[in-house]
């Protein structure tokens, strides 16, 4: 179709992105024109043009179409500086120390912002190879930031390139649809075309290709069309029949250019001597319309290379790539043609695409290993071998996010028993997807099962299975057993320290929550000891940190969630990075450090997000509210209550439960806040359980002291405080002290209950509970009379939570203040910097003395980006250097604590 009609509005929107930057996926069914609407845009662009499409039969070859995008720069690629990471993901050197997949995208991103303004194009975008589609899919939703325009191109139903915008193709209205049939064929009766336009839904292809299909009667209106399936389903018949009118040489030189990468121009002719095909077999195929030639093979549509490989018998295509298979240069693209070539077993090709498939993984390319685990499994004779080759496929389907794949795969392992090598793997598989689907009672049933009969198992199996266990069993509030579990664990890892480090993990974690604390911080001091002798599993170290700072261990938990955190950056593991995260913005949000406790928070949630993961999203959903709401963001309730609304586990809605409590309380809401923490107190009727404040106990009694039940809250209290005078944390100890104080019925015993409770805490606790004790202090005093006494606790306490940026509790102070009858004294002036958390999160690490490639590899955002806000930041600190920006944010430093 050389013009396009009906089609300005798209053809609008395809121009506004081109002008402006950014990305736009079009989504329509195969036909509806997107190819052709990309086509006219790319001629009419005044700019670089890369372009590239998914190809159904190359969809497993990692980076694929990345490496064809850039084809014509891969000579800068060559020698460009800071371009290793996608250097290596397309295998032009050896990758070191590990590639992260945040790490190739970023190189992409800044490859690509050399030749700026730039036209990005892929068509077929549902065929990409994963790694591919990830990275695309990166640079169209940040490329308004690049001076990048990026089109996308995608039939409806597919996940392609979420959180892109998109545009819907639809058909043809009924009188453009007619016009276009009559100007194809105008020898085709009214009644015809009113037909095919009602048949095709004014799909383009169909109007075009369906003529072709129709006998003379039912091109003259005198029979009626037959009656078929969909336009798509014609199409690929109607293509197909066609094939089946070429001479013989040419339909099979046809389903080898189908099979074969389709823009290496030099395999084909090779291969053709392989068939014994003369050069010019493709002739015909092109004669009939269906594919063009010029230095590689373009189908007419990609439906007809659909057609041509479905209409292909088993011995012609077993033929063809094995043609193939002896003529391709790349590994992988052999290994694919190979196995597609071999309908039995083949033990020496199942181990060489396994080592495709482990090469795929370290590339991030978990879709591809799928899919080469899946095909060495079909190639394997050994029913063990093929079993563990199934579930390692399983987990890395899992890691990609399939998680149907991923049950089909585990089902066609068919691994019974639980505790043999393959049958562990295969349950740690299970217990993720029963965990995401939040089937918790068969996930309890299966890992008590598992421990029963681990200890027939080898030493590591057995911990492995234990440590499961216990896990789940404080995911459903019952920690118990699974105490029972992690000591279990401890006493079958012997002497191994890498299994001892697992027990001790396991078994701090269980202990913190059944409230023995002692006994918690015995087992971490064990774990961390481990961790320092190089004995840490990075991705049990990120829970590790959960439990150093419920123990108020903060030095530690930060320097191994920190330490840990890069690693999975490194290592390209988002969901144990977004985990870590968490518990970092954790441990930020209890020592007061507000502002990098959102940053963290924020880039966790985002991570969880994309992973779509249901029992992460509400814990970093959960942590974010929580900051901003004692940040003063009182819009903030609504995702602490969406957070809330989730269907979780037991332990996990305990967790949940105190961020929208805390929001009710600020917004004046005690009843609400009591029914936020139902959980809580589902847990812990009693009112007392480790650890600390995450459980909510604190936030119960000042709503029940708001709503004047003291007789309830001194009951509450009590529970507390005789848990308190056994093993437990100092921030028991000091709420315990001070809810005696707002208790107390005279000075001489509140004075004495707030002084004890700030004595208890550390300096290393931050500056929100000696704060909230003041604030406490001041509000007694003041109902006491005691209004000069008052003002100065009042007044500290607002130092206090302005210090940590705490404005929602500040403003509580200052009202308080205000009650008084005095003045509120002025914040100093570098308290009171207007910096986001973005900004305040890269002007830290730019301070630090990250270069600006390093910022954007660990922010999730382009050099441009980081270069955008530290401009800002420069402007608003009215600095000029890093170094002045490092010595400025001491000064805030020093000044908002008082120092």
């Amino acid at each position: 179709m050389s013009d396009i009609v009906g089609r300005d509005r798209e053809r609008a929107a395809l121009a506004a992105v081109v002008r402006a930057g950014g990305g736009l996926l079009l989504r329509g069914e195969p036909g509806a024109g997107k190819t052709v609407l990309l086509d006219e845009t790319a001629a009419a662009a005044h700019m670089r043009v890369l372009r590239t499409a998914g190809v159904e039969t190359t969809a497993d070859i990692p980076y694929g179409a990345i490496a064809e995008l850039i084809r014509p720069l891969r000579a800068d690629l060559r020698t460009r500086p800071g371009a290793g990471p996608l250097r290596a993901a397309l295998g032009m050197e050896s990758a070191t120390g590990g590639l992260s997949a945040l790490a190739i995208e970023v190189a992409f991103e800044d490859f690509l912002l050399a030749y700026a303004p730039l036209l990005v194009i892929v068509d077929d975008v549902q065929w990409l190879d994963d790694a591919s589609e990830r990275v695309i899919g990166r640079l169209a939703r940040g490329a308004g930031d690049l001076d990048i325009a990026v089109l996308l191109a995608a039939r409806p139903g597919s996940v392609a390139a979420r959180g892109v915008e998109e545009l819907s193709i639809g058909g043809l209205d009924a009188d453009t649809a007619a016009s276009l049939l009559t100007s194809v064929d105008p020898d085709l009766a009214p009644t015809t075309v009113a037909a095919l336009v009602a048949m095709t839904k004014g799909n383009p292809l169909g109007l075009l290709e369906f003529p072709r299909t129709l006998s003379p009667a039912e091109r003259a209106g005198r029979e009626s069309i037959r009656p078929g399936t969909g336009v798509t389903t014609r199409l690929v018949a109607a293509f197909a029949d066609r094939l089946r009118r070429l001479p013989a040489p040419a339909r099979l030189a046809t389903i080898a250019a189908a099979a074969a990468d389709p823009v290496d121009g030099r395999v084909l002719p090779v291969a053709f001597k392989q068939l014994g095909l003369a050069p010019d077999a493709l002739d015909a195929a092109e004669l009939d319309g269906l594919l063009h030639l010029t230095d590689t093979v373009s189908f007419r549509h990609p439906l007809v290379r659909i057609a041509v490989l479905g209409d292909a018998a088993a011995d012609e295509r077993r033929r063809v790539e094995a043609a193939l298979a002896a003529v391709v240069p790349d590994v992988e693209r052999r290994g694919w043609h190979r196995a597609a070539a071999t309908s039995g077993t083949d033990d020496a090709l199942a181990d060489e695409l396994e080592t495709i498939a482990d090469a795929a993984a370290v590339r991030i390319a978990y879709a591809t290993q799928v899919r080469l685990l899946g095909e060495a499994a079909r190639l394997t004779g050994s029913p063990s071998v093929r079993a563990k080759r199934l579930v390692d496929a399983a987990y890395a389907a899992f890691r990609s996010g399939s998680l149907q794949r991923s049950e089909e795969l585990l089902a066609a392992a068919e691994v019974t028993d639980p505790v043999s090598i393959d049958g562990t793997a295969g349950l740690l598989v299970r217990s993720r997807l029963l965990r995401w689907h939040g089937e918790i009672g068969p996930l309890v049933d299966i890992l008590e099962r598992a421990a029963a009969r681990s200890d027939q198992a080898p030493a590591g199996i057995a911990v492995t299975v234990r440590r499961e266990a216990a896990i789940q069993r404080l995911m459903v509030a019952d920690p118990d057993p699974a105490v029972a579990h992690a000591a279990a664990a401890l006493r079958r890892a012997g002497d191994d320290p890498w299994l001892r480090f697992i027990g001790h993990e396991a078994a701090a974690m269980a202990a913190v929550q059944a409230g023995n604390v002692d006994a918690a911080i015995g087992h971490c001091h064990e774990a961390v000891r481990l961790v320092d002798a190089g004995y840490g599993h990075p991705d049990y170290v990120v829970l590790l940190g959960n439990s150093l700072t419920w123990c108020e261990l903060y030095a530690d938990g930060h320097r191994l969630l920190t330490g840990s955190i890069e690693r999975q950056r490194r290592a390209s593991n988002p969901r144990s990075l977004a985990v870590g995260l968490e518990n970092l913005g954790q441990l930020l949000r209890r020592t007061g450090r507000l502002a990098a406790a959102e940053a963290a928070g924020a880039e966790a949630l985002d991570i969880a997000e994309r992973l779509e993961d249901p029992s992460l999203v509400p814990l970093c959903a959960t942590l974010v509210a929580h900051v901003r709401l004692l940040r003063g963001d009182r819009a903030a309730i609504g995702l602490a209550e969406r957070a809330a609304a989730v269907p979780s586990e037991l332990g996990n809605r305990v967790m949940i439960a105190p961020a929208l409590a805390q929001g009710r309380l600020l917004a004046g809401d005690p009843n609400g806040a009591l029914a936020a923490l139902a959980p809580v107190i589902e847990v812990e009727p009693d009112g007392y359980r480790e650890p600390n404040e995450i459980r909510g106990v604190g936030l119960r009694l000042e709503a029940l002291v708001a709503l004047d039940r003291r007789d309830e809250a001194a009951q509450v209290l009590a529970q507390v405080s005789a848990g308190a005078a056994g093993s437990s944390t100092r921030w028991t100890k000091s709420c315990a002290a001070r809810f005696r104080g707002v208790l107390a019925a005279d000075r001489d015993a509140a004075e004495e209950a707030f002084g004890d409770a700030l004595a208890t805490l550390r300096p290393a606790d931050g500056p929100i509970e000696p704060g909230l004790i003041r604030l406490d202090y001041g509000r007694w005093l003041r109902r006491a009379g005691q209004r000069r006494a008052a003002r100065d606790a009042l007044q500290r306490a607002h130092g206090d939570f302005a210090a940590c940026g705490a404005e929602a509790l500040a403003e509580i102070a200052a009202r308080e203040i205000g009650a008084t009858a005095a003045k509120l004294r002025p914040r100093t002036a570098a308290t009171n910097v207007d910096l986001t958390v973005r900004e305040a999160e890269i002007a830290s690490r730019a301070a630090a003395g990250l270069s600006d490639r390093e910022i954007a590899a660990e922010s999730f955002i382009s050099v441009r980006t980081v270069d955008f806000h530290l401009r800002n930041v420069f402007r608003k600190l009215g600095v000029r250097s890093r170094a002045e920006l490092a010595a400025r944010l001491n000064d805030i430093t020093r000044e908002s604590s008082g120092r």
